[in-house]
């Protein structure tokens, strides 16, 4: 009988020389085929070009990570239903995949339902302090964003100290920005 496998031993296997190596044992550990592993993977790859890639040793980084994202979710789906999936039937298992790669990347990166800006008019947003100067940006996806008021407040008052009147804005997250694009630190935005 196979010795069971682990979620500790499918993340270990990350020790492996290329990165080719660990998408091939992966997909062997997942119970899918080479060949069906772009079906799941929203078309960066496809199925001839990915055989070429691994037996090549020469996968595009971004490719092989999104990849591996896949090959993760397959492997807690498959470890959470306990049963053995026909991974070969990709029209109806598809969809459920991609749902648990958005809750995967969501949990990786969420998406705060709130965030705040320093308006620095009723149409400007504070954006980045640079080479002494302050530039604002109209658009609130550009602008600087903080996940909480009192960053948003000390950045208000840091604007305060170089003469510019402002104020500390709460909005709905409509925009979708995820966390890791919101500013941790005063000094991203150029105060020391």
């Amino acid at each position: 009988m196979y010795p069971q496998t682990t979620t500790d031993d499918f993340r270990r296997e990350e020790n492996m020389e290329t990165v080719e190596e660990r998408i091939k044992q992966n997909a062997f550990l997942v119970g899918v085929s080479i060949s069906k592993l772009p079906d799941y993977c929203g078309g960066v790859i496809g199925k001839t070009a990915l055989a070429d890639a691994l037996a090549a040793g020469k996968l595009a980084k971004i490719t092989a990570e999104t990849i591996e994202e896949v090959l993760e979710v397959m492997w807690e789906m498959k470890k959470r239903t306990g049963l053995p999936i026909d991974w070969s039937q990709s029209a109806s298992i598809r969809p459920v995949v991609e749902e648990r790669l958005r809750e995967y990347r969501e949990a990786d990166d969420p998406t705060p339902r709130y965030i705040f800006f320093v308006r620095t008019s009723s149409v400007s947003f504070f954006e980045v302090r640079r080479g002494g100067q302050v530039i604002t940006t109209p658009s609130e996806s550009q602008a600087a964003a903080f996940l909480t008021w009192e960053l948003a407040h000390q950045c208000k008052q840091a604007l305060k100290k170089f003469d510019v009147e402002s104020l500390t804005d709460r909005f709905t997250n409509t925009m979708q920005r995820k966390q890791s694009t919101l500013t941790t630190d005063l000094a991203q935005l150029g105060f020391d």
